[in-house]
């Protein structure tokens, strides 16, 4: 290929993608900014991505034998498992797990897993829903009143990090019932993939896509 930068097109990723919140903000990010392949030889690669003016998510992706590295504002990742991994690795759609796996070095400021309010309120809803049955309703629903209201999950709650969650649940004396207490495992997962990972995997698959688009039209 003439070493003349080439500009790719490519389409919105369509809605069908898993991690939806994260998709519908990458394609407003990305909508009319301008994506070109700077160099492409074998399997090394340069393509760029420029946002519309005033927005600030551009990326670099860079590719050699048996690694793809991501860079930019969501963060830098570099992923390692195919020796094409723009061909041959990321395709069809983002599949976080497994491709966190291939991940050999992730952004210090932007890692790949991080705390999540809304698993700390699942596992809250799940420990109440369960034990609710061993109250009347009056009871339960005066529980609950307690976790909403001056428990883990009220409003003023420090329960937007993993040290004060954990402390929330551990701290939780129920005045309305006896017996009840959270399941505090120090082990417990409460997070979740970061909103900068998925934006990057979609970054890299909406990348993918434009690659295999255009070299079938060359060949074509």
């Amino acid at each position: 290929m003439s070493a003349e930068a080439l500009v790719l097109t490519a389409q919105c990723l369509p809605d069908a993608d898993r991690h939806m919140d994260v998709l519908r903000t990458f394609n407003r990010d990305v909508a009319g900014g301008t994506l070109t392949l700077a160099h492409d030889y074998d399997s090394y690669r340069h393509i760029t991505f420029r946002p519309r003016s005033g927005n600030f998510c551009w990326f670099d992706i860079i590719t050699s034998p048996g690694q793809l590295t991501i860079r930019g504002d969501m963060g830098d990742y570099m992923f390692s498992r195919e020796h094409d991994m723009l061909r041959d690795f990321f395709h069809r759609y983002v599949n976080a797990g497994y491709w966190a796996e291939k991940v050999l070095a992730q952004d210090v400021n932007s890692p790949i897993r991080e705390y999540s309010f809304d698993k700390f309120r699942g596992q809250v809803l799940h420990d109440f829903w369960h034990a609710r049955e061993d109250y009347t309703p009056e009871e339960a629903r005066a529980l609950w009143e307690e976790i909403r209201f001056t428990g883990p999950l009220d409003d003023y709650a420090d329960n937007q990090h993993i040290n004060g969650a954990i402390d929330a649940l551990q701290n939780f004396r129920a005045e309305s019932v006896d017996g009840f207490s959270f399941q505090v495992d120090f082990e417990q997962d409460f997070q979740d993939y970061s909103h900068q990972y998925l934006w990057c995997c979609h970054a890299i698959l909406w990348v993918a896509r434009a690659y295999r688009e255009h070299h079938e039209a060359v060949a074509a």
